[in-house]
């Protein structure tokens, strides 16, 4: 199992922001089948140095991330959402 955990900052934070980056990210669950399970969740604690949102997105296996990255619907999932972004961080693990 492979899990991405990606980090989101709002260039402007706002809740109609936050519910638009959740409902893009959501929406791509059942379109991608590579994609087994997605959580979108909002930081509740504001700090300077904190993100806004946060993805946590779970595949089989590298192959099947690296199949998603390149699907459309990501891809345009993707750049929606970095319009919206000063900042972003990600990371991939191998459970």
């Amino acid at each position: 199992m492979v899990t991405s955990v990606i980090l989101f900052k709002l260039k402007e934070k706002n809740d109609e922001n936050i519910v638009r980056i959740r409902e893009k990210l959501l929406g791509m669950q059942g379109k991608i089948p590579e994609l087994k399970s997605i959580t979108v969740k909002n930081n509740v604690r504001s700090s300077p140095t904190g993100f806004d949102a946060v993805m946590i997105a779970v595949y089989d296996s590298i192959k099947d991330f690296e199949a998603y990255a390149v699907h459309p619907v990501h891809v345009e999932a993707g750049n929606f959402i970095l319009k919206l972004c000063e900042q972003t961080a990600s990371a991939l693990y191998e459970d």
